[in-house]
């Protein structure tokens, strides 16, 4: 579960978030909808621990993130700032990350790839958007992690890709009990896949 208390997270003299509260049930997909510059980024980088409150707390499974290395391996944040090397490879990439999170499935790292049509000894440096934020999604899912925090998971993807998205979403969450918190300023991308439903 994941345990939002008062918080409030200034930049400067300006509040992005002010007295904000939010629980978020286990085994779910929990849509977080507002338009851009609002607060969404800030408040998933609060719940992964990067970003530590002004005041309040942020617990999940009933422990502070901010410093707790050990929770960190059972979380995963994709944002457009999500760690790649433009000069490594998609395999290189999933090599670095395996050594984080001990839950890491390369099979499914190599099925998605093959899915998205992606390949894997490719530099990353060479991608499309679109293709960046595949291999996000393919890094997100191949983490294993019980907690995926996705940031406008479907920004960029094509249409056949984003329908094979929301069926691959509801799979992990069952197969895995996982939560995940998808964001986005787009209301019908996320009608169609999350249980639950929070504004900001």
């Amino acid at each position: 579960m994941i345990e939002i208390s008062h918080i409030t997270k200034r930049f400067g003299k300006k509040a992005v978030l002010d007295d904000f509260s939010l629980d978020i049930d286990d085994d779910q997909i929990y849509g977080l909808i507002g338009y851009n510059g609002v607060g969404k980024t800030t408040l998933l980088k609060l719940m992964n621990g990067i970003y530590r409150p002004d005041s309040g707390c942020v617990k999940v499974d009933g422990a502070v993130v901010f410093e707790n290395a050990k929770m960190k391996q059972n979380i995963f944040l994709m944002t457009e700032e999500l760690f790649l090397l433009q000069q490594a490879s998609i395999s290189d990439m999933a090599n670095f990350y395996r050594g984080y999170y001990p839950g890491w499935d390369q099979s499914v790292c190599k099925d998605l790839a093959n899915l998205f049509g992606l390949d894997m000894q490719k530099r990353i440096g060479g991608f499309s958007k679109g293709m960046l934020r595949q291999v996000g999604i393919l890094t997100a899912f191949s983490s294993g992690c019980k907690y995926l925090f996705l940031d406008e998971a479907f920004d960029g993807l094509d249409l056949g890709i984003r329908l094979v998205m929301r069926q691959i979403l509801k799979l992990y969450v069952r197969k895995k009990n996982a939560t995940v918190v998808l964001t986005s300023h787009n209301l019908e991308e996320l009608e169609e896949c999350a249980d639950r439903f929070g504004m900001i």
